[in-house]
């Protein structure tokens, strides 16, 4: 039989340094996975202590076997400017150009924003993977479960659906908080203050990573799905680490002059 799971992962940001202006520091964490019960209202799984541990093949990997089937289709909401699409479309590029494969089928723009989905999960019943602004993200904080709950601070998060018997990704949702976060490029955007200034590009980056199934790794420093993160105007993180590179292609694989590359193209 096959039961269907519901995983969280968040991107924190905590300040710690800086508290009007300047680079401002930022830390990630990731959610506990949540498993779909009817039974129970809450999550009871927890991750497997071997995706944390540097020593395992399973080591950064939250889903070893990926998505079923490639290219996976997604959609970008109407809410995002040309520029931001095209800040994730290059985050798309990126991990791409890792693997020497198409990993995404851009669809249709999504004319759903992520305010329309009032509760966490409510996304993974619209039919499709998508990718949303978030402009009520405080409502988060009333989640049911304590672990779905996501402070202002969180810069975005990712929620999985997964089916078991193997273990494969059938649904993915992304969304960005953008309530409290201006989300573009922090190279040349200019920056009003009200809200934290987060790259788009690099924020979608370490996002799609776990979209694609990678967790958050805390021993490969150049990562972009390390713990930390620094946000903030002049702040980016584009290029993906030799790590990022052999966890993903320990999922999917390598084609063609792709499999010959140690790293990923990329800018910082």
């Amino acid at each position: 039989m096959t039961d269907h799971r519901f995983w969280p992962i968040s991107f924190l940001a905590l300040v710690v340094a800086g508290a009007g202006c300047g680079p401002q520091a930022g830390r990630i964490f990731g959610g506990t996975p949540a498993t779909a019960d009817s039974g129970k209202a809450c999550p009871t799984s927890v991750p497997s202590p071997a995706i944390k541990d540097p020593a395992s093949p399973r080591f950064g990997l939250n889903v070893p076997l990926g998505w079923a089937a490639l290219p996976i289709p997604v959609r970008l909401s109407t809410a995002f400017s040309e520029d931001q699409a095209a800040a994730v479309n290059r985050a798309m590029l990126t991990w791409e150009q890792a693997v020497g494969k198409q990993l995404f089928a851009r669809g249709d723009a999504d004319p759903q924003s992520g305010d329309g989905f009032a509760a966490l999960y409510d996304s993974l019943a619209d039919g499709g993977n998508g990718i949303y602004l978030k402009d009520d993200w405080a409502r988060l904080q009333n989640e049911t479960c304590a672990s779905d709950r996501k402070d202002i601070q969180v810069l975005a998060t990712t929620i999985w659906q997964t089916m078991t018997d193997p273990v494969r990704i059938e649904k993915a949702d992304i969304e960005f908080n953008d309530e409290f976060y201006e989300f573009g490029d922090s190279l040349t955007a200019p920056h009003a203050g009200r809200r934290g200034l987060a790259d788009l590009e690099s924020v979608a980056l370490h996002e799609l990573g776990h979209f694609l199934g990678l967790a958050h790794v805390s021993v490969d420093g150049d990562s972009v799905m390390s713990a930390e993160v620094w946000i903030g105007a002049g702040q980016t993180q584009r290029a993906l680490s030799g790590g990022d590179v052999g966890r993903i292609r320990k999922i999917y694989g390598c084609a063609g002059a792709a499999c010959d590359q140690g790293e990923a193209r990329g800018q910082n």
